[in-house]
């Protein structure tokens, strides 16, 4: 009975864990993104969601010219949160992602509220 016990708990705790995994890998990717409202040369590029030495990271490529790496990033399950420093001001940013679509916000220090969409970007095999 114990062993039984004990086989059930492995297959759930490991199913468990594969469809966390499942879920938080599907959000992996680079979207092309474009936001309104916003200064010429952050309204539109590339967002790119990776893991490098076991850890989220989200690196936002503009069109115009520019980069910046979010810090603090965290995923829980299709959602990803992080900051960044632009232009002396912090910006807190919340993504979701749902199949090939991304959504978000980032969000100023003092309260100003900028929407963006994305779509991931189809990979070109050879």
């Amino acid at each position: 009975m114990k062993k039984l016990f004990a086989a059930t708990l492995f297959i759930l705790a490991t199913g468990l864990f594969t469809n966390t995994y499942a879920q938080t890998s599907k959000v992996y990717g680079t979207f092309n993104f474009n936001a309104e409202d916003v200064s010429w040369e952050y309204e539109s590029g590339t967002i790119k969601i990776s893991k490098t030495k076991g850890k989220n990271a989200v690196a936002i490529t503009f069109d115009q010219g520019g980069k910046i790496d979010l810090q603090d990033v965290k995923i829980k399950k299709n959602t990803i949160t992080g900051s960044a420093q632009i232009e002396d001001t912090t910006i807190d940013v919340s993504m979701k992602v749902t199949k090939n679509q991304l959504e978000g916000t980032s969000t100023t220090s003092d309260g100003a509220e900028i929407s963006f969409q994305g779509k991931r970007k189809k990979k070109v095999t050879s």
